[in-house]
């Protein structure tokens, strides 16, 4: 009796052929940038349509199409102990890629920030002292909202 797999065959057999498969998306997403569509704003040429090479941001649904694959399949080598350290290298190409162009600016800071999980906390807690001219019925009001019952209230 022959016994049945659960799951998918693997496309890659090992690391190693993974990663040799991903190297080329990297090149291939450097030369050939998006191209930008724009308007000349000045000088005798105003109007005229141009286009304008932009940098081409590696990502790993790009990476995983490139290579053949579905996300979940990629999350799937990432997953077996054997094929982590290429994918996370990879991730770590990638994310490189998207931080520095974030600073430099070729890409959208803020989107660049969502993708990586970078976020900025303030601190929100403290005291305001503020004062404010307010008629007795007016701060006997407040007062009651902020005060956990009417006996707080002086």
């Amino acid at each position: 009796m022959n016994r049945q797999k659960n799951g998918r065959e693997l496309i890659f057999s090992s690391p190693e052929e993974l990663l040799e498969k991903c190297y080329p998306y990297f090149e291939w997403c450097d030369k050939n940038p998006w191209i930008k569509k724009d308007v000349i704003r000045s000088g005798v040429e105003v109007g005229k349509l141009i286009d304008i090479p932009t940098q081409r941001p590696y990502t790993i649904e790009g990476l995983c199409v490139h290579i053949g694959i579905n996300r979940r399949s990629f999350d799937e080598y990432n997953a077996r102990e054997d094929f982590f350290p290429v994918t996370t290298h990879v991730r770590e190409i990638i994310e490189a890629n998207q931080l520095e162009g974030a600073v430099v600016g070729a890409y959208n800071h803020n989107i660049i920030a969502r993708k990586l999980g970078l976020t900025e906390k303030v601190d929100v807690t403290g005291e305001i002292n503020a004062n404010f001219l307010l008629s007795p019925m007016e701060n006997k009001t407040i007062k009651l909202t902020f005060a956990d019952n009417e006996d707080d209230i002086k």
